[in-house]
């Protein structure tokens, strides 16, 4: 699965799903237009994981866990935090 893979590159943190959140898809947002015509829409599916392993530091020292109402201000340029304060005001994390 790409997000474990990604996540433990990125972090070293190796990642379980545990289960599925969230399906996100809206082609009047997420629909990108090539110069040969093509269209590429995107969907995205948001898990709820948790940590198998986590290595020591200094791994990936800016790698923290935080409890839901204490997140740290969320990276906007891709989407994520709508999809991480969804999660959080469902109460699924």
């Amino acid at each position: 699965m790409t997000a474990v893979r990604t996540t433990t590159q990125q972090t070293g943190v190796l990642a379980e799903p545990a289960r599925l959140l969230a399906v996100y898809s809206n082609p009047s947002e997420w629909t990108v237009r090539h110069e040969n015509g093509c269209e590429t829409r995107f969907i995205t599916l948001l898990f709820a994981c948790r940590a198998v392993h986590i290595p020591p530091p200094p791994h990936a020292p800016e790698v923290a866990f935080f409890a839901p109402h204490a997140l740290p201000p969320l990276d906007t340029r891709f989407g994520n935090a709508r999809l991480v304060q969804d999660a959080v005001a469902q109460g699924s994390i």
